[in-house]
C-alpha cells in the first residue's frame, strides 16, 4: 500500500448560482492539524471528508 500525504493547504474558489464557495484540502496528519484552527475565521460550514474504506485503519502516526 502507497502513501501520499496532503502537502500545504490546497484552496479552490468556485462559484453555483452566484455563491462563491471556497474549499481547502489540509493534511490531516497530528503535525499538520495544528494548521486547521488558522482557516476557521470567517467560515460557515465545515465539510469532513474520508475515505470510507479506511475507516477501521490505524492512523499512519499511531503506533498501536
Amino acid at each position: 500500500m502507497s502513501y501520499v500525504p496532503t502537502v500545504g493547504i490546497q484552496n479552490v474558489i468556485f462559484s453555483v448560482d452566484k455563491k462563491v464557495f471556497q474549499l481547502f484540502d489540509i493534511g490531516g496528519q497530528r503535525i499538520d492539524r495544528r494548521k486547521w484552527a488558522t482557516m476557521y475565521d470567517g467560515i460557515d460550514a465545515i465539510f469532513f471528508c474520508i475515505a470510507i474504506s479506511e475507516y477501521d485503519q490505524t492512523m499512519f502516526e499511531d503506533p498501536e
